[in-house]
């Protein structure tokens, strides 16, 4: 998954982290939480997939399994066992592979923005 070490998060991750926290605060504080709110979020995240949209619903699972299935071998190169299975099961190595995950999300996250910003910018 990821070079980095296990005990330690990348700088890339902290950032895209404490970005997400910052961004969430700002936007209940500006904005507030009603159930206007959270009746609009789910609106535009189902039943809105229009022409721009509905492509993300494809290419957003495609991708995630297309990493998900990299990430697999080369854990099973490694003689690793399974993440979803060592994070379940395993709590020696449960916050080593959460780090790890968290190490290549904002790959995924900034692979995703290069494929799908064409399409929200539109």
């Amino acid at each position: 998954m990821s070079d980095a070490t296990p005990q330690e998060l990348g700088i890339l991750a902290k950032l895209v982290l404490l970005l997400a926290v910052v961004l969430i605060v700002a936007g209940v504080v500006w904005h507030g939480v009603t159930s206007e709110t959270l009746r609009r979020f789910w609106h535009d995240l189902v039943e809105r997939p229009d022409a721009p949209m509905r492509f993300r619903f494809y290419l957003q699972p495609l991708m995630a399994a297309i990493a998900a299935i990299h990430d697999g071998r080369e854990d099973a190169r490694a003689g690793r066992s399974p993440y979803f299975m060592t994070v379940l099961r395993n709590r020696q190595e449960r916050v080593g592979r959460l780090r790890e995950g968290l190490n290549a999300n904002p790959r995924a996250r900034f692979a995703h923005r290069a494929v799908a910003h064409p399409y929200i910018a539109r």
